[in-house]
């Protein structure tokens, strides 16, 4: 279960350096994941600590229906800031039926929403 599947933007310190990215979006905006999870695959193996590239490769799992586990960790590890991948890992886990480890990651992604739902509410006052 993909828990996020509308068209997204990578963090911004993490795209500058990574080939093909509109390609890898472009792919899976087209529905083509086995082909953007190749592209991907070999983008890492020039770049093996490029966290947006195992973000599109867990993603690209996902929607195949394989285990993207290993990937969704990585990305995790790359990205601990991305809300998302955290979400993604999370319901990875719940799929598995593995409580505790979904819910370390959903914490994650709760405490994200409740500090954007703050800077919210901080833009909606001083307006």
């Amino acid at each position: 279960m993909e828990i996020l599947t509308q068209k997204r933007t990578a963090p911004p310190s993490d795209l500058g350096a990574v080939p093909d990215l509109a390609a890898l979006a472009a792919l899976m905006d087209e529905g083509r994941p086995a082909e953007a999870e190749r592209l991907a695959r070999d983008r890492l193996a020039q770049q093996p600590n490029a966290g947006i590239l195992w973000k599109v490769l867990a993603v690209a799992q996902m929607r195949q229906g394989k285990g993207a586990l290993p990937a969704l960790k990585r990305t995790v590890q790359l990205l601990p800031g991305d809300a998302e991948s955290h979400a993604n890992l999370a319901a990875a886990w719940i799929e598995q039926r593995r409580w505790d480890e979904a819910n370390r990651y959903i914490a994650v992604v709760a405490s994200a929403l409740n500090a954007y739902g703050a800077r919210l509410d901080a833009v909606a006052a001083a307006q």
